[in-house]
């Protein structure tokens, strides 16, 4: 068995109607990543890198096609390419419609900063790519952003600590640019359990993230 991401499709809704018919892969966006990835990893790897992101990229909600979701869930051993592959795709995503990502980047400072560190060494080359960290910005900056025709990263700590900061204002976020087609990834997603204890509860860091 290899070591390579498995990637687990869930589809929301009528998915043939919403499904993207054709993808772009010769957009901005990618071209850049595209060459990142030959100058950092070779051709052969960074062709698969891309072609994997194309295939996850048609189970993709079409934003032409109205409003609509999808759920994609990748698994991978340590050093499989799990980031590689949600990078990829969040280039192939914002030349085929997508304007905006929240990527809840770790629950720990350390692993959201190895998540920054990261989008900020593959977009080098990307001058239609802003990255930035929740806790630095806000909703009017974001606005500014989108509106000069930037693709936008939020980076988010995976941390419910107060309802002014982390997951609770990256909610607030997304439901205020709900009109704008997003993604929303959640990295290392196993560090929380569904229906294990909230706050209230002897250990309140597990299942939070599930339960907002």
């Amino acid at each position: 068995m290899t070591n390579k991401p498995i990637e687990l499709i869930e589809h929301m809704g009528d998915t043939e109607s919403v499904r993207m018919d054709t993808i772009i892969i010769d957009g901005y966006n990618t071209k850049c990543m595209m060459n990142h990835l030959i100058e950092s990893r070779g051709v052969q790897t960074a062709n698969h890198i891309i072609y994997n992101a194309k295939n996850a990229l048609s189970f993709f909600a079409d934003p032409k096609k109205g409003r609509s979701n999808s759920k994609i869930l990748c698994l991978g051993k340590v050093q499989s390419g799990k980031t590689a592959f949600f990078i990829s795709t969040i280039s192939l995503a914002f030349d085929n419609g997508y304007n905006l990502c929240f990527l809840f980047g770790g629950t720990k400072n350390n692993l959201l900063d190895q998540n920054v560190d990261r989008l900020t060494i593959d977009f080098s080359n990307n001058q239609g790519v802003k990255i930035v960290i929740l806790k630095d910005t806000d909703d009017k900056e974001i606005e500014t952003l989108l509106s000069k025709g930037y693709k936008v990263i939020v980076v988010v700590l995976k941390n419910v600590s107060s309802d002014q900061s982390n997951l609770y204002l990256a909610v607030n976020y997304a439901t205020k640019f709900s009109n704008i087609p997003t993604l929303i990834i959640d990295d290392e997603s196993d560090e929380h359990t569904p229906g294990a204890p909230r706050l209230k509860d002897k250990n309140p860091r597990i299942g939070i993230t599930h339960d907002v």
